[in-house]
């Protein structure tokens, strides 16, 4: 696995895993062990325990990876392929303890996993079936769309119709009165 480690990370690694707590004691380890802390922390991400890769919480735009190694935390960038940082957890209260509360917090992490994915196929099933309903429903307007485009055009065919039966009954109801004028000798009524 090959994977950039940021000058952040491999200065946390030398302050946090190998004790050095000034910065020129953090200077110089970095000088001297870059193939070192490279090799350590791409180990510590292969043998990992991936516990979490999606969105930042701190940038929406990036999607970070959570990888659990021992008691150590890596944060690191999945689509750059950056380690951004790491650090223990430590409650402070004894290695018995730790292990304890990071077993506990995994298990729990795999069981809201285990949610996650329940949720996403429940979610997959219902939209499948809504989507199928919405395009049944589109098919169903399209026709309809057709029907009323086409009830509207016989309408329209007989308007026209009904104008011109008007027309012809103007006619002849023109017909009669010039032969009743004919008749009563050109007298308009």
């Amino acid at each position: 696995m090959s994977i950039t480690i940021s000058k952040h990370a491999k200065e946390r690694y030398a302050e946090r895993i190998m004790d050095r707590d000034n910065k020129t004691d953090v200077a110089v380890f970095l000088r001297d062990h870059d193939d070192k802390i490279q090799n350590d922390i791409e180990k510590m991400l292969e043998y990992g325990t991936l516990l979490y890769e999606g969105q930042s919480f701190k940038d929406p735009k990036k999607t970070v990876g959570v990888t659990l190694s021992g008691s150590w935390v890596l944060i690191w960038d999945t689509r750059e392929f950056v380690v951004i940082t790491l650090y223990c957890i430590d409650l402070g209260v004894g290695d018995e303890v730790n292990q304890a509360f990071i077993k506990n917090a995994v298990e729990q992490i795999q069981e809201a996993k285990t949610q996650y994915e329940d949720t996403v196929k429940r979610t997959l099933d219902c939209t499948s079936t809504y989507q199928s309903l919405i395009e049944g429903n589109e098919a169903a307007i399209a026709r309809y769309k057709k029907l009323i485009r086409d009830l509207e055009s016989q309408n329209a065919g007989a308007r026209q119709m009904i104008s011109a039966i008007t027309t012809d009954k103007q006619m002849a109801d023109d017909n009669v009165r010039d032969k009743v004028e004919i008749l009563i000798g050109r007298q308009r009524f």
